[in-house]
C-alpha cells in the first residue's frame, strides 16, 4: 500500500497489484494443502469478504461479484505463510479486483480510458503508444494471461521505464490507474546508488528486527499506520486486522516508539546511506518515522523513495504516506540539496512513488527557486497528470504547479507546458 488518505471527505487508498497465483495453480504446483492451510485459507476469504464490499463503498454500491474459489488469487508472498496479512489494501486488491481485471480490456474501442461495466481505466504518461496497441502487444506476449497480470511485462517484455497501476473502490463506479514511463525516457530513471555490504546489526533494534522478520505483512502495515498511531489515540485497528494481528500491530508499535534517540536517528542516517542488507534498511526508514521534525529526515527518506529494492522504497513512502495530513500538515521542508532526487521521482523513477512525491512536496511547500531544477526539459508525467481525466489526478498535478510556480495558470495544460518551457 503506497497512500492510505482522504480528499474531500472520501477515503482512499492507493496500491500496486502483486502477482499472484490462483487456488487451482497453486494446488497443481503443490499438490493437496494440509487441512490446517485450507482451514485457514477458507476463514480468511470468509471473515474479510464483508470488510471487502464495506470497502468499496455504503450500502448502495453494488455489491463485488462472488468468485468460485479457483479465482481467488494468492500472492506470492501471502502464499506461504499462516499469518493474516490483515490490511484491507490487500482485501480489496484479492477480492475485488478478481473479474474486474479479466474483463477490464475484452471491450472494442479503445482509448486513452477504458470504461468497461464494471471500471474506468485510465492511462497516463503514454506518448508513442495507445491503450489498444499497448494491450495488443502484452496480450500477444502473454497469451494465456489477464491483462492485469502482465503489468510486469511492460519493464520487463516491452521495455517500459517505469509501470505502475492503483485502484480506487471508495466510488460507486470504481477507477483503476495505470500510470507509465515510456521506453524512450528511459535515461530520466535514476535510481539511488545500491549501498555496499551489510552493516553489523543494531544491537537496541534486535527486537524489531525479530518482528521485520518473523511478522513481515503486519511490520509492513504497522509502519504505513504509524502515523495515525502517534497522532490519533482513537484510531480504530479494527478496521484493518483481526485480534491477533492488533495485538502484533501494537507491540510494533511501542517497540518502534522507544526508538527515538539522537543515537537511533544517527544509526538509522547512516543504515539507509551504507548498508547492502535491504531489511536492514527497511528497519531504519522505519526507525526515522520517529525524527520527522528535522527536515533532514524528510530529505533521506525521500531519497529511498529511489531504491533500487521495490520494498525498501515502498517502506519509505509508507514512513511519510499519512504524516502530511496529521500532525505535519503545516510542516515547510527545505528541499534544495534534495532537488536531483526529487527530479528523478518527478521523471517516472520507481513510478509508484510520483504521487506520494507530488503530494509530499506540494505539502511541505516546496520553494518555487527549485522549479528549473525539478522540471526544466522534464516535468511530462506531471503534465500528464494534469490532463487525467479524474479530478483528484488533476488537482494533484496542479497543487505542485502552482506551488512551484508561485501563480496559478489554471487547468489550461498548454500554458503549463509552456511555462515549464520557459524555465
Amino acid at each position: 500500500m503506497f497512500d492510505l488518505g482522504e480528499d474531500r471527505g472520501t477515503r482512499y487508498i492507493t496500491m500496486e497489484y502483486v502477482p499472484g497465483e490462483d487456488l487451482k495453480n497453486v494446488l497443481r504446483m503443490m499438490g493437496p494443502m494440509s487441512v490446517g492451510k485450507a482451514v485457514l485459507i477458507a476463514r480468511q476469504v470468509t471473515s474479510k469478504t464483508k470488510m471487502a464490499i464495506q470497502a468499496c463503498g455504503n450500502s448502495s454500491t453494488a455489491s463485488p461479484p462472488v468468485e468460485s474459489p479457483k479465482t481467488f488469487t494468492l500472492s506470492k508472498a501471502w502464499r506461504g505463510t499462516s499469518s493474516n496479512r490483515g490490511e484491507e489494501s490487500m482485501l480489496i486488491k484479492r477480492v475485488l479486483w478478481i473479474g474486474l481485471s479479466l474483463l477490464a480490456f475484452l471491450q472494442i474501442g479503445f482509448g486513452q480510458v477504458i470504461k468497461t461495466p464494471q471500471a474506468d481505466i485510465e492511462f497516463i504518461g503514454l506518448k508513442n503508444w495507445t491503450a489498444q496497441k499497448l494491450y495488443e502487444d502484452i496480450s500477444k506476449a502473454n497469451p494465456d494471461k489477464p491483462f492485469h497480470a502482465c503489468m510486469s511485462d511492460l519493464k520487463d517484455r516491452l521495455g517500459f521505464a517505469g509501470a505502475y497501476v492503483s485502484m480506487d473502490f471508495s466510488q460507486k463506479r470504481p477507477y483503476v490507474l495505470v500510470a507509465v514511463v515510456e521506453p524512450q525516457f528511459a535515461s530520466r530513471i535514476r535510481y539511488k546508488a545500491l549501498p555496499g555490504d551489510a552493516r553489523p546489526a543494531v544491537a537496541r533494534w534486535s527486537v524489531l528486527a525479530e518482528m521485520l522478520k518473523s511478522h513481515a505483512d503486519e511490520f509492513s502495515a504497522a509502519n504505513q499506520l504509524y502515523g495515525f498511531f502517534v497522532n490519533k489515540s482513537d484510531f480504530d485497528l479494527s478496521r484493518f486486522f483481526d485480534d491477533e494481528s492488533i495485538l502484533l500491530v501494537k507491540q510494533i508499535w511501542e517497540n518502534l516508539s522507544r526508538m527515538n534517540s539522537e543515537e537511533d536517528k544517527k544509526l538509522a542516517f547512516a543504515t539507509v546511506d551504507q548498508d547492502g542488507d535491504s531489511k536492514n534498511r527497511i528497519l531504519a526508514l522505519t526507525v526515522l518515522g520517529n525524527f520527522l521534525d528535522s527536515d533532514s529526515t524528510w530529505r533521506v527518506v525521500v531519497d529511498s523513495f529511489r531504491d533500487q529494492n521495490e520494498i525498501v522504497a515502498q517502506t519509505a513512502t509508507g514512513v511519510l504516506a499519512n504524516m502530511v495530513d496529521l500532525k505535519y500538515k503545516n510542516k515547510t521542508v527545505d528541499w534544495s540539496s534534495a532537488a536531483p532526487a526529487l527530479r528523478a521521482l518527478l521523471d517516472g523513477t520507481n513510478t509508484f512513488a510520483f504521487i506520494p512525491t507530488v503530494k509530499i512536496l506540494t505539502a511541505t511547500k516546496v520553494s518555487p527557486k527549485l522549479a528549473g531544477p525539478l522540471l526544466k526539459e522534464g516535468g511530462s508525467l506531471l503534465i500528464d497528470f494534469l490532463n487525467a481525466e479524474r479530478r483528484s489526478e488533476k488537482d494533484l498535478a496542479h497543487g505542485l504547479l502552482v506551488q512551484l510556480a508561485g501563480k496559478d495558470l489554471g487547468t489550461d495544460s498548454a500554458k503549463w507546458a509552456a511555462w515549464i518551457k520557459s524555465l
